[in-house]
């Protein structure tokens, strides 16, 4: 039996290599091709013509989309990060590898870390002068941008990954065991004798990943980063489960 088309699926900064790394290692399982692998707005309705591969996604459930998904017959995985950590990737990413991007000039001539993860958090819409000025039209808005993606979450058909689940040791196996059972009518090889292959593809340093802890927000965001967050995504951590209450 042919190792199927694997769509990993997440808001970015969520693990997405990671999952793919994982899979990648499965008997019989493809390569990761980075120059092919995107999967976005242009492309998703070729779903259906893709064979054997790993491919990415971030697109936002949109009943269109999820319908081509679902009839692609693709696997379909998609992980689910703590918000706040995604904000605090971002951020690092932006700074420390995203430096084309134009958002980097512009949240670099803030004063300070508070404001730059503020306006990661609330959004950034460059103002005329600004797209001249730091020479882009990019924008962020995290709350618009990433809520229609963590809406896959309780999508059907397919596996949900909760990322902190996956870093977390005590955890991991019980994650792991979901992903050979949701592959296992393609596995020959029994799941215990593929286990420690896929236990070591998650400590496994991938170019794209740079701590990959859980809870960094917690040393990295400031007491105004928590109001603000609360403001634009309190009510998105407790419909995800990962706050009970605002209070925290």
């Amino acid at each position: 039996m042919t190792f199927p088309t694997t769509l990993v699926h997440s808001v970015p900064k969520s693990g997405t290599h990671l999952v793919g790394n994982i899979i990648s290692k499965l008997p019989g399982a493809p390569k990761i091709e980075e120059e092919h692998c995107w999967i976005n707005i242009d492309n998703y309705r070729e779903l259906d013509q893709r064979r054997n591969e790993i491919l990415f996604t971030h697109l936002p459930r949109l009943s269109e989309i999820e319908k081509k998904i679902n009839e692609s017959g693709v696997k379909h995985i998609f992980i689910s990060r703590d918000p706040r950590d995604v904000v605090v990737s971002l951020y690092y990413y932006i700074f420390n590898v995203d430096h084309g991007n134009g958002l980097y000039k512009y949240l670099k001539a803030l004063k300070s870390k508070s404001e730059q993860i503020n306006a990661i958090i609330t959004g950034v819409k460059l103002t005329a002068d600004d797209q001249k000025k730091y020479n882009s039209t990019e924008s962020l808005n995290f709350s618009k941008e990433f809520s229609p993606i963590y809406s896959w979450r309780y999508a059907e058909n397919l596996l949900v990954i909760q990322y902190e689940e996956l870093m977390n040791e005590k955890t991991r196996d019980k994650v792991l065991y979901q992903v050979l059972e949701y592959y296992e009518p393609y596995l020959k090889h029994k799941k215990d004798e593929i286990l420690e292959q896929l236990r070591n593809s998650v400590t496994e340093k991938l170019w794209i990943f740079r701590k990959g802890t859980t809870g960094q927000w917690k040393s990295e965001f400031s007491l105004e980063n928590k109001t603000i967050f609360k403001s634009v995504a309190g009510e998105l951590l407790i419909e995800l489960g990962y706050e009970k209450d605002m209070d925290w």
